[in-house]
């Protein structure tokens, strides 16, 4: 043997101050096993070469020394391919011993083993051992304070490490291992742990995890057995591939000192593994408990979709206390409204040795959806008895931290199935995923805890835990009911809950419901420790409406009378706002009350949410508030505000109220100042209303520096202080207040409420309340362009540039026109010059404010068909638009126009495009030019407008002017429809019409001036073209002339149903008696004719609801010309004229086709003989 001299520095017998030996063959020489001591180990490291692949065990002999009775040696190793050091403790036999060595015996695997990393057999093994320490008084092991779990020596023992018995138990893998291998048959080899003194009148129950790989020959009888004291537990012989929790109560009348885990074998080999070793009062787990840690425990699971499952996750964990294990997770990052997913246990025993489980529990985190999310997963849990009877209860939301939930168990059933339902609740379809974990499901022989005491606070979401009663005056409806979302009367109560879900639950009563002076009762019924001082109860309550009445609160201890009544102000406004603290005596067991008054009307509403008691000082309402710790009374009217480093804040969209009730609200002047955040582009909003109702809003921006903004402004007499973001991140950091005025700021450029970067400055938007940034630029709004474009710049929307010029010589048709400006000597104009581009020019102001109503004038000009000017309102919510769509008829003179501005704040938008343009192919570069802009104050003048000559006539409200063919050409020009009112085409608008003039004489024509658009269903103006039927007009003759005519070529794509529709005459009213004959044409083809592909009726419709049906054809026969009717008309009375057309496309025929022309009226009889049919087969036909 090599002999091994260990440093002289070592100061133990067991750190080798004799020689330690390696058993390397000298015929191998020292190289090719040796052991070293290493400095940096503090101990030995051994190896065997690889290319002695035949040398496959070594032995590490340690110095001579010598032990007592009990003692026990324990050591560190770290094998080659190992990373992980194993501590071992090991007891030594029974008896004192003289010049005794330890010797570890190490071995390589063979060329065909499987190393445990994977690694080739051949390659080098290093094995590494230090700290070997002899313990003279015996093993320290006991019973550690928690679970013990075997990857820290310090936490599974009060002493050093765990006391294993020689070469039979190990720990390996954070786990305590016994193998077989090294087992005598049939002998006992125990692995004890001793307890502590114990209390005796406790019940104590001991719980581990466990499993075994034992196999034989023919049976295993690999069996783990478990001894406290003399009382033998547990004989279990069964393979378990899975550990699994194992609780074995114990009997109280076992006196015990020791708890042994026995391995014991026959002729099996195998491993047991334990782990989460733990004695305690804790009673033993009901089978259907669950902590998910090692599998689902058979609960199953059915879904409606794939995209919301549950399943098992290591994201979170409520078992360990470092929170590194498993629990059960709704997957629900899709999901449309009504789908579900269901989470059932197996069949629940509830009645174990003549004692009933009581209570359900488990542990949930349940956050809320995202505010801009349209659904969100709701949570229940449903009991299910026998008999088909079952109890619903709803989950409320959690946030993110672990909370207790628990029911009571029906106690005439003995068994029960408990079932997780996750339904999406909402309108739509969502991407967003909310947080559902649930674990510890646990079953309990007590009753379950509940009332205020015990929870957080009272949501009303799972009432059961909230232990209260209620009642009302006798014989009324008022009273308090159970809710979420809208009440009945949504102007009187609250949308959501206090939290601001819109699902979450809150009582209310209905003003509606009995009578004045009728009283509804709540009442939490309260059991604090007895040695609880110092406790107050608060809730949230919701009071609105004109009809309000009011709300109490009381207490009531046990055998004692009422406390004094103390009333909740209302405040009438749509927020939820924070009662006042109440104090509650010491000890406090009784009956807190919330009673409600009916109102003198049918409008009020009142509603309570989130009752809680509380051990401490109240909190502190205030305005003015770091946030540092505590929300000081602030409302939030959704869950996107969050505490959070001494700020509150949203990344979304949302509203933060201050507490109304605060105590320190001023009646004269308060300076409010606010620190804040904002990104780049989000924008900060302050309402403050005063004790008249007036509302003032203050917007704050990001001022370049990012953090740590300051805003600031003065309100008299402060009633409601909002925080608002209007757009998504926003931080603040402080609030505070001063009694008077706000002093002036320090910074450049400023407002009088606020700091600024300058990229606020002149850039056409009022960031100051006051408009101090938009001051100073050259900007307004009246403008002749002269010297300057007043703010008139193209806006970030536009394509296209503006720019002032002199003048703009441009072609349309076959003339050349210059326009120079309508006043000085320069005007605003834009050019397209990309032809056949869509481009949108836009042109935009400043934002200006008006106190009263004004009118803006001005002229325009261009060659392009369309231009718009746009008043839009500063917060984009309103606007009023002017438009003209045949810009072009001015030819080369301006034209004026005039819209009126209603007082408020706005911005002027000028725009242009090439969409559905027709100007001139020569014209080069379309444009549009504007001048001589004027805002005045007061009403427009409609006198003012002066027309010029293209374009002679004005719309009655002045705002356009235009010209012959905008006359009654069935196409509303003027706003007020000037151009088309009787007064003007009244001449025009009569029965009598061979549809020739655009106008159709009045008829409902779709677009009379489009000739050519494809049939489709509806009565339109025709022109004569190729393969039209009919071929020719009646008026003319030829192809020259128009006609009414009705047709629907894309039947046959869907199916031959017929499709109608019917054409009216202007009303009229002829002096006598007379006739009203037309000209009609029905499609007519060499193909058979079809009865059903073209259908005419003529009615004559009368003022006083009379209606006649004179006339009826019909495709019969072969028709190839007009055909001539008439029908009587009586003079005296208005009439008008309908012509339905009905047509199909049969499979035999041609598309129908419905034609009328030449419609005019002759005084007398009417001598055409009438087409008619008469009974069943007229009945059918109006039928059809």
């Amino acid at each position: 043997m090599t002999s091994l001299t260990c440093s002289s520095s070592a100061q133990t017998v067991e750190e080798c101050t004799e020689t330690w030996y390696d058993s390397c063959p000298p015929r191998l020489g020292a190289s090719a096993c040796q052991c070293d001591y290493q400095r940096s180990l503090i101990g030995l490291q051994c190896g065997l070469a690889a290319k002695y692949s035949n040398f496959r065990s070594g032995r590490i002999l340690s110095p001579v020394f010598s032990y007592r009775t009990k003692s026990c040696v324990s050591f560190i190793y770290m094998l080659s391919g190992k990373e992980q050091q194993i501590s071992v403790i090991m007891q030594l036999p029974n008896l004192s011993a003289m010049n005794t060595r330890l010797a570890f015996d190490f071995k390589r695997l063979t060329i065909n083993d499987i190393s445990s990393n994977g690694s080739s057999s051949n390659s080098s093994f290093i094995i590494s051992l230090k700290d070997v320490r002899l313990h003279a008084n015996g093993c320290p092991a006991s019973f550690p304070k928690s679970v013990c779990r075997f990857d820290s020596l310090d936490v599974c023992a009060i002493g050093d490490s765990i006391c294993v018995q020689q070469d039979v138990w190990s720990i390996a893998e954070n786990m305590l291992v016994g193998d077989a291998v090294n087992a005598f048959q049939d002998v006992e080899h125990p692995f004890n742990m001793s307890t502590p003194n114990l209390d005796a009148s406790l019940p104590w129950f001991l719980a581990f995890r466990y499993s075994q790989s034992g196999y034989g020959i023919r049976t295993n009888d690999l069996q783990l057995k478990v001894r406290v004291g003399s009382r033998l537990l547990l004989t279990d012989r069964k393979s378990r591939l899975e550990m699994e929790k194992i609780c074995l109560p114990i009997p109280g009348q076992i006196a015990f000192k020791e708890v042994s885990f026995i391995l014991q074998t026959g002729l099996s080999s195998g491993k047991i593994y334990l782990d989460d070793i733990s004695l305690g009062n804790i009673e033993c787990p009901h089978p259907a408990a669950c902590d998910f840690e090692v599998s689902s425990c058979n609960y199953t699971v059915k879904q409606s979709i794939y995209y919301l499952k549950w399943y098992r996750t290591s994201n979170m964990d409520h078992s360990n206390a470092n929170g590194q294990g498993y629990s059960i997770y709704l997957n629900n990052n899709y999901g449309s409204v009504g789908q579900t997913s269901k989470l059932s246990t197996p069949s629940v025993d509830l009645l174990h040795e003549d004692e009933r489980y009581k209570c359900m529990e488990f542990y949930y985190i349940y956050t809320a959806r995202n505010d801009s999310s349209r659904i969100e997963t709701v949570l229940t849990l449903e009991a299910k008895y026998p008999d088909n009877y079952s109890r619903v209860f709803e989950i409320e939301k959690t946030e993110t931290t672990w909370t207790l939930f628990n029911i009571p168990i029906e106690e005439t059933y003995d068994s029960a199935v408990f079932e997780f339902v996750a339904t999406q609740r909402g309108t739509g379809t969502s991407y967003y995923s909310q947080k559902i974990y649930i674990d510890d499901v646990s079953f309990r022989k007590r009753v379950c805890t509940m009332g205020l005491q015990d929870l957080s606070m009272c949501s009303f979401t799972n009432p059961h835990l909230c232990d209260y009663d209620l009642n009302c005056t006798a014989g009324s409806g008022f009273i308090w009911t159970r809710h979420y979302g809208y009440t009945d009367n949504p102007l009187n109560g609250p949308s959501a809950d206090a939290d601001g879900s819109p699902t979450g639950y809150y009582l209310y009563v209905h003003n509606s419901m009995g009578e004045v002076g009728h009283t509804s009762v709540v009442w939490f019924h309260v059991t604090m420790p007895t040695d609880s001082t110092i406790a107050h109860y608060m809730f949230s309550y919701h009071m609105l409406g004109a009809g309000v009445g009011r709300l109490e609160t009381f207490i009531q201890a046990r055998g004692s009378s009422l406390g004094p009544v103390r009333s909740i102000r209302s405040l009438n406004t749509d927020l939820w706002l924070d009662s006042d603290c109440y104090v509650l005596p010491d000890g406090f067991h009784g009956d807190i009350f919330l009673r409600a008054v009916r109102g003198d009307s049918d409008f009020g509403d009142i509603a309570i949410d989130n009752v809680k008691v509380f051990q401490g000082p109240c909190p502190v309402k205030s305005v003015a508030c770091s946030f540092e710790a505590e929300k000081c009374g602030y409302i939030q009217t959704s869950r996107s505000w969050e505490l959070k480093d001494g700020s509150i804040s949203t990344p979304f969209p949302g509203r933060l109220d201050a507490p109304m009730n605060a105590v320190n609200w001023s009646t004269g002047d308060t300076c409010i100042s606010i620190v804040y955040s904002a990104g780049i582009e989000d924008t900060f909003v302050v309402e403050a209303e005063d004790e008249t109702g007036n509302i003032e809003r203050r917007k704050f921006y990001n001022n370049g520096n990012g953090t740590g903004l300051v805003g600031t402004f003065t309100v008299r007499a402060l009633n409601r202080l909002s925080f608002l973001s209007e757009n998504a991140s926003v931080k603040i950091e402080e609030v505070g207040m001063l009694s008077g005025q706000c002093p002036v700021l320090t910074c450049e450029p400023r407002c009088a409420e606020q700091c600024l970067s300058t990229r606020r400055v002149c850039d056409k938007v009022i960031d100051c309340f006051g408009g101090e940034d938009e001051r100073d630029c050259g900007f307004s709004i009246s403008c002749n362009f002269s010297t300057s474009d007043c703010g008139y710049t193209a806006s970030p929307v536009s394509s296209i540039v503006w720019a002032r010029t002199r003048s703009h010589t441009y072609r349309q048709g076959n003339n050349t026109f210059t326009i120079s400006p309508a006043v000085g000597d320069h005007m605003l104009i834009t050019k397209i010059t990309a032809r056949g581009s869509l481009s949108l020019s836009v042109a935009s102001s400043i934002q200006f404010t008006l106190r009263e109503a004004s009118c803006m004038y001005f002229t325009y000009a261009g060659s392009l068909e369309s231009l718009s000017v746009f008043v839009q309102s500063s917060d984009g919510a309103m606007s009023r638009n002017w438009s003209d769509y045949a810009v072009g008829q001015g030819k080369g003179q301006w034209r004026p126009g005039q819209m009126a501005i209603p007082a408020g704040s706005w911005e002027i938008l000028i725009s242009t495009s090439l969409i559905g343009n027709t100007e001139d192919p020569f014209d080069r570069q379309p444009f549009v030019a504007i001048d001589n802009i004027v805002l005045e104050t007061g009403r427009c003048d409609l006198n003012l407008p002066v027309c010029p000559s293209t374009t002679p006539y004005k719309c009655s409200d002045g705002s356009k002017c235009y010209g012959d063919h905008n006359i009654c050409d069935r196409s509303i020009y003027c706003d007020d429809g000037t151009d088309e009112s009787t007064a003007v085409c009244g001449e025009m608008f009569l029965i009598p019409c061979d549809f020739e003039h655009a106008a159709a004489c009045g008829y409902n024509l779709v677009s009379p001036t489009d000739l050519i658009a494809n049939p489709d269903g509806q009565w339109r103006r025709r022109g004569v073209y190729a393969h039209q039927i009919p071929p020719y007009d009646k008026t003319f003759g030829d192809d020259r002339g128009h006609f009414a005519h009705f047709s629907e070529w894309l039947a046959h794509s869907s199916s031959f149903a017929p499709h109608t529709g019917y054409l009216r005459s202007p009303r009229e009213t002829f002096n006598t008696d007379g006739c009203i004959q037309f000209w009609y044409y029905l499609n007519g083809t060499a193909i058979q004719p079809d009865a059903l592909s073209a259908q005419i009726y003529v009615r004559l419709v009368y003022s006083n609801g009379v209606t006649e049906l004179r006339w009826y054809d019909q495709v019969n026969r072969k028709i190839d010309t007009w055909i001539q009717g008439g029908v009587p008309v009586r003079g005296n009375q208005e009439v008008y004229l309908e012509i339905t057309a009905i047509v199909s496309e049969p499979p035999t025929a041609w598309p129908g086709t419905v034609a009328v022309d030449d419609i005019s009226y002759q005084e007398g009889a009417c001598f055409i003989a009438p087409r008619m049919l008469s009974g069943l087969r007229l009945m059918e036909l109006l039928v059809f």
